[in-house]
């Protein structure tokens, strides 16, 4: 009998991270809020934790339920990596950050 898989919720599949690290946040939200006002919450929460980023492209899903955002960020050890997305999984809205 098979077991049923988990899912991976490590965004980096494992591999060692030697940080600082660099990489760019992949954050999928329902699109129920302004492209503005997602991307002031999710600044908010970068800016709260310290981390270094910008915004580098948004896009629709392709029946606009979901806005992908594209986000470069620097983290710094793994308890910040640990943090930010603990937190970003508390958010209704927030869909996936990967």
């Amino acid at each position: 009998m098979d077991r049923p898989q988990t899912p991976n919720t490590d965004p980096f599949n494992g591999q060692e991270i030697e940080f600082p690290v660099t990489y760019v946040l992949k954050v999928v939200v329902t699109n129920n809020m302004t492209e503005e006002h997602h991307k002031q919450l999710i600044s908010e929460i970068l800016l709260r934790k310290k981390i270094p980023f910008n915004f580098e492209s948004t896009k629709p899903s392709a029946k606009g339920t979901y806005l992908s955002f594209s986000i470069m960020v620097t983290l710094l050890d793994k308890k910040q990596l640990e943090e930010l997305y603990a937190e970003l999984k508390t958010l209704p809205w927030i869909k996936m950050a990967i």
